[in-house]
């Protein structure tokens, strides 16, 4: 269901077990907005958004900490 780019660009992202958390999260989505039909595709890309964004912020997280580690030596 994914075009093999979407998540997979992300660097530091953990690829076991990917879909499975996209559709744990899509699976949310679809009980959220009260389980509407015809809407999977949706559900599934708003899932993959959210996933990529949250490991984008635990990314720049991670880089800010290794800056200021950096910066106090």
């Amino acid at each position: 269901m994914t075009d093999g780019k979407t998540l997979y660009e992300i660097p530091g992202l953990d690829m076991a077990g990917e879909d499975v958390r996209i559709q744990r999260r899509a699976y949310q989505i679809w009980e959220e907005e009260g389980r509407p039909q015809g809407r999977s595709l949706e559900h599934w890309t708003r899932a993959e958004q959210d996933l990529r964004a949250e490991s984008e912020q635990k990314l720049r997280f991670a880089e800010g900490e290794t800056s200021s580690l950096s910066e106090s030596d």
